[in-house]
């Protein structure tokens, strides 16, 4: 088993007074700029660091940072990485597999700052012995971090410590030390012997210049001699000096180019493929056994085509697999694979509290339903949860009609794009996943409200949750339907004994029943109660039937053009203008 942080929380570190979150392989934050998803990823890497944090770093300057983290995985493998003193140290902190330790720093009476690990024992936080740090580190090695912003010429050509070349580079030399230090010391000390200041083979016009250069100091000082001397590098000094040549291709053939004089774009890719291929070469080291390395990576996305987007997340989807843990920031719904929405983390922030990671929809579809989790995640990823967790606002609705003509109703309603104003439109699975589909995300903290064809009322009436409520509401509308069946006003293709019979019945005999003009009056009652309650169904049947057109996509395209058109007046484009205006301004 891989080794895993689950659980963070970040307690007084920038943004974060209080925040907690789950973790998988690989995670998505996802939230609006500024909202301190960065911050948790600084904070994750100064657990496993324990660099001196600044004041301007705290949330508060009273209060100590302390970042909280449960490790799960942790194997004989794993611990096989740590010396034998530290593991037994460790040991007694592990139970089944499972670490819990925190990193503190604090100010004590006298203002001196202080830094400490603790590690949870029987629900009691304990002082770490000595070397817990170390052992720490071994069982995650220096996690790999590309800031949004990051110099991308820097880390993909300059070989230091914090680059991305760099760690590669430091991986290759230790493999081809390992393989070829024989020879290439061999190689090193032919080359030596002509260049050491005792080198048996020195260079002649190296010893000419001694001689010259002893002459004029034997003029001040007659017992002091010098010789030049050049070092022969180690296979480190070589390997300090490395970088990146691009070569682009053209008809006239190669041409080599700095990484610098291509766009931000290739810049990018290059970066993003060198944290990939080091990936591979560290999951591959002959003779390293398995542990878990970390990367984070701000907006991968950025400067990228949308189809490089797509093999950049597939790529650090297959590294999650691989036995790495992923974590990145993101603003693209592109980013995160139709599997992994549900797992995504949504941060946002607030005034009082600071940056708050929202419970994941996974989370809560466990918690909630346990009995149908596997439908509901079903209906999540079929309809692009993504699009919900991009949203501050989501409204479920029947189908695609919905999705293709609603933003630009809106946009002509309202004089602005649906997208600005952070709420989303979702299809449901089904008229059976919305009560579930609109508890979970509620539960998530995200506004949830329904968009329904007037058909739903068979559900609503009959559902465990709704079945007890508007109860005057639905004796009235049974009544009146009786009575209008009775008198012939209404004909329906199925028999009606009790409101449980409207569970079975079309929607064709649910646009009849809109149309009967004595159920009107009960039908609005009923429309005006289940607004206040969230849910906005069509009493004149169904989205169709107001504003004009037939369910098609010529249909659909051609009312998005007409109201598109600012000559046309919008009440000769939708066909009921009133009730679509009481649905854009309840929306």
């Amino acid at each position: 088993m891989t080794v895993l942080i689950k659980e963070v929380k970040v307690l007084n570190f920038r943004s974060c007074k209080e925040t907690s979150l789950v973790l998988r392989p690989y995670t998505a934050l996802i939230g609006y700029n500024n909202a301190g998803k960065s911050n948790i990823i600084l904070a994750i890497n100064w657990l496993l660091d324990g660099y001196l944090i600044a004041d301007d770093d705290l949330f508060d300057t009273i209060n100590p940072v302390i970042v909280e983290a449960t490790v799960i995985g942790i194997d004989e493998d794993a611990l096989s990485l740590i010396s034998e003193e530290n593991r037994t140290k460790l040991e007694k902190f592990i139970d089944n597999g499972v670490l819990n330790f925190r990193r503190i720093q604090e100010k004590d009476t006298n203002g001196k700052v202080k830094k400490s690990i603790q590690l949870k024992q029987g629900g009691e936080w304990k002082k770490n012995p000595g070397g817990i740090d170390g052992a720490i580190s071994n069982i995650f090695p220096e996690p790999i971090h590309i800031p949004a912003m990051s110099d991308a010429v820097e880390d993909a050509t300059k070989s230091k410590s914090s680059t991305t070349i760099g760690k590669l580079l430091s991986l290759i030399v230790a493999e081809i030390k390992k393989e070829n230090e024989t020879k290439f010391n061999a190689a090193i000390m032919e080359i030596d012997k002509f260049l050491s200041y005792n080198g048996r083979d020195r260079l002649n016009g190296l010893n000419d210049i001694d001689k010259d250069l002893n002459a004029k100091i034997n003029e001040f000082f007659h017992d002091v001699n010098v010789k030049l001397h050049f070092p022969t590098p180690s296979l480190e000094d070589i390997f300090k000096s490395g970088t990146l040549k691009i070569f682009e291709r053209s008809s006239c053939g190669e041409t080599m180019r700095d990484i610098s004089k291509f766009g931000h774009g290739a810049q990018r890719s290059i970066q993003m493929a060198l944290i990939q291929y080091l990936a591979d070469r560290k999951q591959s080291s002959v003779g390293r056994k398995k542990s878990n390395t970390l990367i984070f990576i701000d907006e991968p996305e950025l400067y990228l085509h949308p189809s490089a987007i797509h093999a950049i997340r597939d790529s650090l989807v297959l590294l999650s697999r691989a036995g790495f843990q992923v974590i990145i920031t993101t603003h693209s719904a592109s980013m995160i694979s139709y599997k992994h929405a549900a797992d995504a983390v949504q941060v946002y922030k607030d005034a009082t509290l600071g940056t708050i990671s929202r419970r994941t929809l996974s989370e809560k579809i466990e918690e909630l339903y346990q009995a149908s989790s596997a439908q509901l995640y079903s209906a999540f990823t079929l309809n692009n949860a993504s699009q919900i967790l991009f949203s501050e606002e989501v409204f479920l609705v029947e189908g695609k009609t919905e999705i293709n003509v609603l933003p630009a109703i809106y946009n002509r309603f309202k004089g602005r794009n649906l997208d600005l104003s952070k709420k989303a439109f979702v299809s449901v699975n089904g008229k059976g996943s919305i009560f579930g589909m609109a508890e979970v995300i509620s539960a998530v903290g995200i506004k949830t409200r329904v968009l329904v064809d007037c058909d739903f009322l068979g559900i609503y009436f009959n559902h465990p949750t709704t079945k007890d409520k508007i109860i005057k509401e639905k004796e009235e509308f049974e009544l009146s339907l009786k009575k209008a069946l009775e008198s012939n006003e209404l004909v329906l293709k199925k028999p009606f004994k009790s409101l449980k019979c409207l569970k079975s019945y079309s929607s064709e005999d649910f646009l009849m029943l809109c149309e009967c003009e004595s159920m009107q009056p009960i039908l609005c009652a009923i429309h005006d109660k289940l607004k206040n309650e969230g849910i906005f169904f069509w009493k004149l049947g169904d989205i169709e039937c107001v504003y004009g057109v037939k369910k098609s996509h010529a249909g659909w395209e051609q009312l998005t053009v007409d109201l598109q058109d600012e000559q046309k007046d919008i009440q000769t484009i939708i066909k009921n203008h009133e009730h679509m205006a009481e649905f854009v301004d309840w929306l």
